[in-house]
């Protein structure tokens, strides 16, 4: 269990650790990219215990290169935000200064407020998604009632 191909297969990155956890949130370290199918798969049990359980899950990388949200009903993958430095523009975000393209860096240049929006836009695509997903359940519920 303990290669390459079984991580990738069943985690998703080439190794993954808990480091902090407790009753409602499960925090991993990784590396190049996400647990995908291992959050998946703990989405999966969940599902069997509860069929209306509803997960998110986000992850950004240190740089950071990337980062993205997720959230996942029914068993499944329900939608995914993903971010990564050539769409960093579409919010104007700066996390690092680059001297060839940008010139010399000032001394005023602070990514911090960069930090700040990143994780305002992964709990607006946390909290537009599960939003979707509960209009989507209503418009179901509304559509069986009506037959």
């Amino acid at each position: 269990m303990d290669t390459y191909s079984w991580f990738h297969e069943n985690i998703g990155p080439k190794w993954c650790h808990v480091f902090d956890a407790d009753d409602t949130r499960l925090m991993f370290e990784s590396a190049w990219g996400y647990p995908d199918a291992l959050f998946l798969r703990i989405h999966q049990e969940a599902h069997k215990i509860d069929p209306n359980v509803i997960m998110s899950a986000h992850y950004d990388d240190e740089m950071p290169n990337f980062f993205g949200s997720c959230v996942y009903a029914d068993g499944e993958l329900y939608d995914e935000e993903y971010w990564d430095e050539d769409t960093y523009h579409v919010h104007d975000l700066k996390f690092w200064w680059d001297e060839e393209e940008d010139g010399e860096e000032p001394d005023d240049f602070d990514s911090s407020e960069a930090y700040e929006k990143m994780w305002e836009i992964i709990q607006d695509d946390i909290d537009s998604m599960v939003q979707g997903l509960k209009d989507y359940r209503e418009e179901l519920a509304e559509e069986n009632d009506s037959e």
